[in-house]
C-alpha cells in the first residue's frame, strides 16, 4: 500500500492509501437528488489514472482525473499549489 494525492476532480487535495501496483480508480461523485424516484440520490463515478512522478529526487504517486487533456501540466501546477502559492502569497501581500 502507497499514499496517492489525488489532483483535480472532486477529490483534489485528499490522499488515499493504495494498492501498489494500482493503476486506476473510481471516486463516487456526490449525484443530484430526485424526490420523485426510488432511487433518491443518483451515483456517479469519477475514474482517475495513478502515475509515477519523481520530483526533485522525491518519488510519489499522483491520481489524476481521466480524459485530462495535458496531465503533466495538471499534475505539476496542482502539486506547486499544494506546497509554493499559499507560501507565496502568504509573504508578497500588496502594500
Amino acid at each position: 500500500m502507497t499514499m496517492v494525492l489525488f489532483c483535480g476532480g472532486h477529490a483534489d487535495g485528499r490522499w488515499r492509501d493504495l494498492p501498489h501496483d494500482l493503476k486506476e480508480f473510481s471516486v463516487p461523485v456526490p449525484g443530484a437528488f430526485h424526490w420523485d424516484s426510488k432511487a433518491k440520490v443518483e451515483t456517479e463515478q469519477q475514474r482517475y489514472r495513478i502515475w509515477d512522478v519523481q520530483i526533485l529526487g522525491w518519488h510519489m504517486r499522483i491520481a489524476l482525473p481521466e480524459g485530462e487533456n495535458n496531465e503533466s501540466s495538471v499534475a505539476l501546477r496542482t502539486l506547486l499549489q499544494r506546497d509554493v502559492y499559499d507560501h507565496i502569497t502568504t509573504v508578497r501581500r500588496p502594500r
